[in-house]
Protein backbone atom coordinates (compact mmCIF):
# COMPACT_ATOMS: atom_id res chain seq x y z
CA UNK A 1 0.00 0.00 0.00
CA UNK A 2 2.88 2.42 0.72
CA UNK A 3 4.84 1.40 -1.96
CA UNK A 4 1.84 2.29 -4.40
CA UNK A 5 1.48 5.35 -2.45
CA UNK A 6 4.84 6.06 -2.97
CA UNK A 7 5.24 5.29 -6.70
CA UNK A 8 2.03 7.40 -7.60
CA UNK A 9 3.36 10.30 -5.66
CA UNK A 10 6.97 9.75 -7.64
CA UNK A 11 5.20 9.74 -10.81
CA UNK A 12 3.20 12.78 -10.19
CA UNK A 13 6.43 14.72 -9.08
CA UNK A 14 8.45 13.77 -12.32
CA UNK A 15 5.02 14.45 -14.73
CA UNK A 16 5.22 18.12 -12.92
CA UNK A 17 8.47 18.51 -13.64
CA UNK A 18 8.98 17.46 -17.17
CA UNK A 19 5.76 18.96 -18.37
CA UNK A 20 4.47 15.58 -19.56
CA UNK A 21 0.51 14.51 -18.94
CA UNK A 22 0.49 12.13 -15.33
CA UNK A 23 0.77 8.10 -16.58
CA UNK A 24 -2.05 5.89 -14.65
CA UNK A 25 -0.56 2.63 -13.98
CA UNK A 26 -3.70 1.14 -13.02
CA UNK A 27 -5.12 1.89 -16.02
CA UNK A 28 -2.48 0.64 -18.36
CA UNK A 29 -2.79 -2.73 -16.23
CA UNK A 30 -6.30 -2.59 -16.72
CA UNK A 31 -5.86 -1.86 -20.33
CA UNK A 32 -3.07 -4.82 -20.93
CA UNK A 33 -5.08 -7.09 -19.11
CA UNK A 34 -6.28 -9.96 -21.97
CA UNK A 35 -9.80 -10.34 -20.24
CA UNK A 36 -10.38 -6.97 -21.63
CA UNK A 37 -9.23 -7.51 -24.94
CA UNK A 38 -12.54 -8.00 -27.08
CA UNK A 39 -10.38 -8.39 -30.09
CA UNK A 40 -9.62 -11.92 -29.87
CA UNK A 41 -13.24 -12.81 -29.43
CA UNK A 42 -15.66 -12.11 -32.34
CA UNK A 43 -18.68 -12.63 -30.27
CA UNK A 44 -17.62 -10.57 -27.31
CA UNK A 45 -19.38 -6.90 -27.58
CA UNK A 46 -17.78 -5.26 -24.36
CA UNK A 47 -14.88 -5.74 -22.05
CA UNK A 48 -15.95 -8.38 -18.70
CA UNK A 49 -18.23 -6.57 -16.03
CA UNK A 50 -17.95 -6.68 -12.18
CA UNK A 51 -20.67 -9.05 -10.72
CA UNK A 52 -23.27 -7.46 -9.01
CA UNK A 53 -22.87 -7.00 -5.27
CA UNK A 54 -24.77 -9.48 -3.17
CA UNK A 55 -24.58 -7.10 -0.28
CA UNK A 56 -27.14 -4.50 -1.77
CA UNK A 57 -30.98 -5.80 -2.46
CA UNK A 58 -32.51 -4.91 -5.99
CA UNK A 59 -35.26 -2.42 -6.57
CA UNK A 60 -38.08 -4.08 -5.34
CA UNK A 61 -40.38 -5.08 -8.06
CA UNK A 62 -43.80 -3.89 -6.01
CA UNK A 63 -44.83 -2.22 -3.23
CA UNK A 64 -47.56 -4.57 -1.82
CA UNK A 65 -49.63 -4.62 1.67
CA UNK A 66 -48.27 -7.92 3.55
CA UNK A 67 -50.99 -10.14 2.67
CA UNK A 68 -49.96 -10.05 -0.81
CA UNK A 69 -46.16 -10.94 -0.41
CA UNK A 70 -45.94 -14.57 -0.54
CA UNK A 71 -47.10 -14.22 -4.24
CA UNK A 72 -43.79 -12.30 -4.98
CA UNK A 73 -41.75 -15.23 -3.43
CA UNK A 74 -38.24 -15.16 -4.60
CA UNK A 75 -38.20 -11.13 -5.80
CA UNK A 76 -37.74 -8.40 -3.83
CA UNK A 77 -40.54 -6.19 -2.71
CA UNK A 78 -41.81 -3.31 -0.44
CA UNK A 79 -44.05 -4.44 1.90
CA UNK A 80 -46.17 -2.62 4.82
CA UNK A 81 -48.18 -3.58 7.53
CA UNK A 82 -49.17 -3.28 11.10
CA UNK A 83 -47.11 -5.77 13.39
CA UNK A 84 -49.20 -7.17 15.92
CA UNK A 85 -47.10 -9.82 17.36
CA UNK A 86 -43.82 -10.54 18.03
CA UNK A 87 -41.49 -13.32 19.68
CA UNK A 88 -37.96 -13.26 20.29
CA UNK A 89 -36.19 -16.86 20.96
CA UNK A 90 -32.50 -15.03 21.44
CA UNK A 91 -31.77 -16.33 18.16
CA UNK A 92 -33.94 -14.77 16.29
CA UNK A 93 -37.15 -12.09 16.40
CA UNK A 94 -40.27 -12.39 14.95
CA UNK A 95 -42.43 -9.66 13.35
CA UNK A 96 -46.03 -11.30 12.80
CA UNK A 97 -48.35 -9.59 10.89
CA UNK A 98 -51.58 -11.72 11.65
CA UNK A 99 -52.36 -13.15 15.35
CA UNK A 100 -52.71 -16.85 13.97
CA UNK A 101 -48.70 -15.99 12.91
CA UNK A 102 -48.41 -20.19 12.08
CA UNK A 103 -47.48 -20.37 8.57
CA UNK A 104 -48.51 -16.99 7.56
CA UNK A 105 -45.94 -14.22 6.43
CA UNK A 106 -43.57 -12.68 9.03
CA UNK A 107 -40.09 -10.94 9.41
CA UNK A 108 -37.36 -11.96 11.17
CA UNK A 109 -34.61 -10.10 12.38
CA UNK A 110 -31.50 -12.68 13.46
CA UNK A 111 -29.63 -12.50 16.83
CA UNK A 112 -26.28 -11.51 15.33
CA UNK A 113 -27.74 -8.31 14.02
CA UNK A 114 -29.61 -7.63 17.18
CA UNK A 115 -26.85 -4.81 18.16
CA UNK A 116 -27.88 -2.67 14.80
CA UNK A 117 -31.11 -2.39 15.93
CA UNK A 118 -33.55 -0.29 18.23
CA UNK A 119 -33.24 -2.32 21.88
CA UNK A 120 -35.38 -5.12 22.09
CA UNK A 121 -36.96 -5.10 18.44
CA UNK A 122 -39.83 -7.53 19.87
CA UNK A 123 -40.64 -4.65 21.96
CA UNK A 124 -39.95 -1.56 19.46
CA UNK A 125 -42.05 -2.63 16.36
CA UNK A 126 -44.94 -3.84 18.29
CA UNK A 127 -48.25 -2.49 17.56
CA UNK A 128 -46.33 -0.02 15.00
CA UNK A 129 -47.16 -0.23 11.22
CA UNK A 130 -43.85 -0.59 9.68
CA UNK A 131 -42.41 -0.77 6.01
CA UNK A 132 -40.19 -3.96 5.22
CA UNK A 133 -37.66 -3.91 2.45
CA UNK A 134 -36.38 -7.42 1.37
CA UNK A 135 -36.57 -10.76 -1.06
CA UNK A 136 -39.41 -12.67 0.05
CA UNK A 137 -38.28 -16.41 1.00
CA UNK A 138 -39.93 -19.35 2.89
CA UNK A 139 -39.22 -21.50 6.39
CA UNK A 140 -40.80 -24.46 7.17
CA UNK A 141 -43.52 -23.70 4.56
CA UNK A 142 -44.03 -20.02 6.34
CA UNK A 143 -43.50 -16.99 3.61
CA UNK A 144 -41.33 -14.40 5.07
CA UNK A 145 -38.22 -11.63 4.96
CA UNK A 146 -35.47 -11.60 6.81
CA UNK A 147 -34.31 -8.23 7.67
CA UNK A 148 -30.46 -8.08 7.92
CA UNK A 149 -29.95 -4.31 8.66
CA UNK A 150 -32.51 -1.27 9.88
CA UNK A 151 -32.40 -0.01 6.55
CA UNK A 152 -34.62 -2.30 5.50
CA UNK A 153 -37.87 -1.75 7.74
CA UNK A 154 -39.45 2.12 8.70
CA UNK A 155 -41.80 2.58 10.78
CA UNK A 156 -44.99 4.01 9.28
CA UNK A 157 -46.97 5.46 12.34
Amino acid sequence: MIRALLLGLLLFVSSCESNLPLKNPVQDAVRANPLNDTSRDPDATEPLRPWRRLDVLDEPVATVPWEQAPQYMGQVVLTEGKVVGTHNSGKACFLNFKEEWEGQFHAVIFSRTFPDFPESPETYYLDKTVRILGKVGEHRGAPQIVIQNPDQITVVD
